[in-house]
């Protein structure tokens, strides 16, 4: 019992890092409470040991195409809808057999390059913050292989030299506002938003990386759990969870490998995990220590997922032409366009003679 704990609150040290950059780049942490309490609840009836989560990686994808409020939030929406149709009807399994397999590593690789471009950028933004949020993260996850801390170490150090050394180094940023905390409440309806391109490339493209992200990390998750992937229940949760968090403004909840699935009760540490969550977003602790970090001190944690944990768990499977598409494609638009292009080439192969 005490590993579900311990796990359960070391996911919560990584909620709160991921969920800064969520709060950042618009998205209302208050909002996640409710998903966070529906997937709690689901994930106790269900019993899948995959816990859901704030993820950069889904959230740099939401945000790519579409910047503002509150046309980022349909994309969390529109994307959340299929996803939670297709795990209801159990046709999650039957999709994912529809792709080929090193594509879809391919453009989860490509999402890896994303992110530690997103983080270069943000030293180039701010270097001093950004260089020792880097040199911070990269450090902590070499020695401890382990993404909490990670976080925790990148945001810690950014935060701290934005604060006290900053302006010696002349690393004097642009006034930007400190996140607000907002209630929880439904985002407006326009059809112009919703129907617009942005919207619809954005909610393509999140929904294309949950299609890869639920079958490898569910598989992960399993794997040290000694079970059988359950993946139709996991994106059953993921769809309800992120449909209940994006109607008031929330972040898309994704899967994520977690410690909690090693621990004699993988299932109680998730449902733990996503309780303790419901409380420190929904009390607007992600808010207030947005207060203190800048959105640069992000940059290491970024870099760290991106280039040592996203990349290289997916670049081994890219090993033809069409994966090597997907994942350059996705690397400069995003995963719908890349797994697009990956598997029109994967079909030009087989159709035109010699290929």
């Amino acid at each position: 019992m005490f590993s579900a704990i311990l796990a359960a609150l070391g996911m919560c040290a990584d909620g709160l890092g991921e969920g800064l950059y969520a709060v950042r780049k618009g998205f209302r942490a208050r909002a996640m409470a409710i998903g966070f309490a529906v997937a709690a609840v689901l994930t106790a009836v269900t019993r899948v040991i995959t816990p859901l989560n704030f993820t950069v990686e889904s959230v740099a994808v939401a945000t790519q195409s579409v910047k503002r409020a509150p046309q980022i939030y349909w994309v969390v929406v529109l994307s959340a809808l299929p996803t939670a149709v297709l795990g209801l009807l159990g046709l999650y399994e039957p999709l994912i057999e529809l792709f080929d397999e090193g594509v879809i590593a391919g453009a989860i690789a490509g999402v890896g390059i994303m992110l530690a471009a997103a983080g270069v950028g943000y030293i180039r933004d701010r270097k001093a913050t950004g260089i020792a949020s880097t040199v911070a993260g990269v450090s902590a996850f070499l020695l401890t292989d382990d993404l909490a801390v990670t976080v925790v170490a990148a945001i810690v150090a950014g935060a701290l030299v934005a604060r006290f050394l900053g302006p010696r180094l002349g690393d004097e940023p642009e006034e930007e506002e400190a996140p607000e905390i907002e209630r929880p409440r439904l985002i407006p309806f326009d059809w112009r938003e919703i129907v617009s391109r942005p919207v619809l490339v954005g909610a393509l493209s999140l929904f294309a990386l949950r299609v890869g992200t639920v079958v490898s990390y569910d598989s992960v998750n399993s794997e040290l759990a000694g079970t059988e992937p359950r993946l139709d229940e996991v994106f059953l949760v993921d769809g309800v969870a992120s449909l209940a968090a994006g109607l008031f403004g929330g972040a898309p909840m994704e899967p994520t490998p977690s410690p909690t699935a090693g621990t004699d009760l993988p299932v109680v540490s998730v449902v733990l995990f996503l309780g303790l969550m419901t409380v420190i977003t929904g009390l607007g602790l992600v808010e207030r220590m947005g207060r203190w970090v800048p959105l640069e001190s992000v940059a290491g944690f970024l870099i760290v997922i991106g280039m040592f944990v996203v990349l290289p768990d997916n670049i081994g499977d890219v090993d033809h032409l069409p994966d090597a598409v997907a994942m350059a494609v996705t690397a400069f638009s995003n995963p719908f366009y890349g797994i697009v292009a990956g598997e029109a080439i994967a079909l030009l192969e087989q159709v035109l003679p010699g290929a």
